[in-house]
C-alpha cells in the first residue's frame, strides 16, 4: 500500500485500565498488531490510545483489526473508536466551551460510537447536573466539569451509544500524534 493511502489515525479503547479492570498492557498490544500488519503503532498513556497508520476510506477496518487483536491476545471484548488526525481536529475546532480551555483538566472530550437519538439528548436534563456542563456534536460530546469529573453526577450513558472519555491535554496530544 502506498503511503498516499495512508492517514495517521488513534484507536481509543472503551475501558482499559481503569481501577484494575481491562487490564491491557499497551506495549504488548503493540507488538500483538504490528505483527498482524497494522503500521506505525504506538501507545499513547496507558489509558487505551494507539496511534497508527490507517488505509484512506477504511478507517473502521483498523478498529476491527485492533478489538480483534484484544480478543485474540487478551481474552477481553473491548469496543474501540477509530478517529483520523482531521476528525480530531474538527472536533477541536468545535470545542463549545472555549473558555474551559485554559483549565483543560475540567474539559473533556466523549467519543461516542455513533451519534445519539435527539430524544436520548434531550432525556438528559442538564440543569440537574449543574455545574457541569454538556454538549453533544455529532459522535461526541464535549464536557465541562468544573469541580472535576470524579465528582460529578452526570452520566451520558442513557445517551445509549457506546462511548469513551479523554480529557482535553489528550485531545490535543492525539491530534498531534496523528499530524
Amino acid at each position: 500500500m502506498a503511503d498516499a493511502a495512508l492517514v495517521r489515525c488513534v484507536a481509543l479503547l472503551r475501558g482499559v485500565n481503569v481501577g484494575g479492570h481491562n487490564r491491557v498492557p499497551m506495549k504488548p498490544l503493540v507488538d500483538a498488531l504490528a505483527a498482524r500488519g497494522a503500521l506505525d503503532v504506538m501507545s499513547y498513556l496507558q489509558s487505551g490510545n494507539l496511534v497508527l497508520s490507517c488505509a484512506a476510506g477504511h478507517v473502521g477496518r483498523s478498529a476491527e483489526l485492533v478489538a480483534r487483536t484484544i480478543t485474540q491476545t487478551l481474552g477481553l471484548d473491548i469496543k474501540v473508536m477509530v478517529r483520523t488526525h482531521d476528525e480530531l481536529l474538527g472536533v477541536i475546532a468545535a470545542n463549545p466551551f472555549r473558555a474551559a480551555e485554559a483549565d483543560p483538566k475540567f474539559l473533556h472530550v466523549v467519543f461516542l460510537g455513533s451519534p445519539p437519538s435527539v430524544d436520548a439528548v434531550a432525556g438528559i436534563d442538564p440543569d440537574r447536573f449543574l455545574p457541569d456542563r454538556f454538549e453533544v456534536v455529532e459522535d461526541r460530546a464535549y464536557v465541562h466539569y468544573p469541580g472535576g469529573s470524579g465528582r460529578s453526577k452526570l452520566n451520558l450513558d442513557r445517551l445509549g451509544v457506546t462511548a469513551t472519555a479523554r480529557n482535553w491535554n489528550t485531545v490535543l496530544m492525539l491530534a498531534e500524534l496523528t499530524q
